[in-house]
């Protein structure tokens, strides 16, 4: 299981023990490259996440596995699934398509505006968090995202609070973050396996007319709308989650 932009694999941990105990079958949330608890390294796209979920494999001895992935995690599966199907059992995504997220460029000015937020020394991780909390909310930024994307991601380490993720690194390459992760270079790529896709109803980061494009790809694709479901469909919508997650599993595993 893998997370979005600025998220991390703790996100998952409640989700990956019910899947775990529903289908029988060992469950791992992955941080992304300079994301969370995993290494801070020079680039970031789609080819290079996907290949850190292949060396991940092969340094734990697994074969095949199954992807369930949100967003930045899913572009990054679906690059490794289009590559190296072999490793990929089958696919579930939250809430990416196939073509360029929307608001790329709000994005990236929100990601220099966070490198300009100074962090505050000699005060506690909370009062630190705080400030920022009081930064950002000035500035009419989303309370979810506040809450939910960039307070977890400042901690306190060696008595200084500092950022958990590699900032710097993730805003100057957001924009291959966020394009087509299935872009022209990929645009002749079939991964004939099953796919299962979930949309959040009210979500505007799958297109209207993505679903030729996803087919293109993605030929045994099912896609389901989740309604009163945003772009973080497994925040929003968590049973009805969990149940297409359980699902997929078994019915790929179940004999």
């Amino acid at each position: 299981m893998m997370h979005g932009l600025l998220g991390y694999k703790e996100e998952f941990a409640a989700f990956g023990q019910t899947i775990a105990d529903r289908t029988g079958h060992a469950v791992t949330a992955f941080d992304a490259r300079n994301h969370g608890e995993s290494e801070h390294i020079d680039g970031m796209n789609y080819i290079s996440t996907g290949d850190d979920m292949a060396h991940y494999m092969e340094a734990n001895g697994t074969k095949e596995a199954i992807f369930v992935a949100h967003s930045m995690g899913a572009g990054s599966a679906i690059s490794l699934a289009l590559r190296r199907p072999d490793l990929v059992t089958g696919l579930l995504t939250i809430d990416v398509g196939v073509s360029d997220a929307p608001r790329k460029t709000q994005l990236l000015e929100f990601l220099k505006s966070l490198l300009k937020i100074p962090l505050r020394h000699g005060v506690s991780l909370e009062e630190g968090r705080a400030a920022v909390r009081k930064i950002l909310l000035a500035y009419e930024v989303e309370p979810f995202i506040v809450e939910h994307r960039v307070l977890p991601n400042i901690i306190e380490k060696d008595g200084k609070i500092q950022w958990r993720i590699n900032l710097p690194i993730i805003a100057r390459d957001i924009l291959n973050l966020t394009q087509a992760p299935a872009g022209i270079q990929f645009a002749n790529l079939v991964y004939d396996k099953p796919v299962a896709i979930l949309m959040g109803g009210s979500s505007d980061y799958i297109k209207a007319d993505d679903d030729g494009l996803l087919y293109r790809n993605f030929p045994k694709a099912k896609i389901q709308r989740v309604p009163d479901a945003g772009h973080w469909v497994h925040l929003d919508q968590p049973k009805v989650f969990l149940e297409a997650a359980v699902k997929f599993i078994n019915q790929l595993t179940t004999t």
